[in-house]
Parts: C-alpha cells; sequence; structure tokens
C-alpha cells in the first residue's frame, strides 16, 4: 500500500525568539536615551547667545543699505516667557530701547520698540 503523503518527521522544538528580541528591545532603548541626552539640545545649548539675537535685531530694523548696531547682553538663560532688553543705534537717529522675549526655550523670540523717553 503506498501513501503520498510525506514521511512524518519528528517535530522540531521551535527555539524562543524572545532573548534576541530582547536584546535588540534593550540596544534600542539604550540608543533612543543616549540620542534624546545628547542629542538637539546640547547643539542649541542652554543659554541664548546675546550676539546672535543682535545680529538678528540688526537685520530686521535693517532701513534701505543701513544696518544699525545692536548691543545685547552676553548671554541669557534659553526660558519661554523670558523678556531682556538690547539698545539699537542708528546712524542720526537717538538710541532706541528693544525688548526682547523669548517665545520658547529652544531660542525664538519676539521682540519690540520701547518708545524714547
Amino acid at each position: 500500500m503506498s501513501s503520498d503523503a510525506p514521511p512524518q518527521t519528528p517535530g522540531r522544538r521551535r527555539r524562543g525568539y524572545w532573548l534576541p528580541g530582547l536584546i535588540a528591545m534593550t540596544f534600542l532603548v539604550v540608543v533612543s536615551v543616549a540620542f534624546g541626552l545628547v542629542g538637539l539640545e546640547s547643539h542649541v545649548g542652554r543659554r541664548l547667545q546675546g550676539q546672535v539675537v543682535a545680529e538678528d535685531l540688526a537685520l530686521d530694523l535693517q532701513s534701505g543699505a543701513t544696518i544699525p548696531t545692536v548691543r545685547c547682553p552676553s548671554e541669557e538663560p534659553r526660558r519661554a516667557g523670558l523678556s531682556f532688553y538690547c539698545t539699537e543705534r542708528s546712524p542720526g537717529r537717538t538710541p532706541r530701547t528693544i525688548q526682547v522675549t523669548e517665545t520658547a526655550a529652544r531660542g525664538g523670540f519676539r521682540y519690540r520698540l520701547l518708545p524714547a523717553g
């Protein structure tokens, strides 16, 4: 009597994949934490550089070919809501005070010119 069914082989035990999966997951968690600690925040820094803010303000306040001289504190902490003051000087004008307010802890800011007086 002939059978078309393949011969039965003793069942091979499936090995668990939990150990390699656990190792891979641990590796991914460690890499994620490392990127979180060392990642973008370290490049941005925890202080806002006054020279960078002054250059941005000077370009924004530029009128025609004249770029004003803007002076800001050398460093300010990066903290949303923090305000500090800069001074703008343009040839032929009285110096003006600029109130700079940080809008985000990453260094975004807005400004307004204060009335002279």
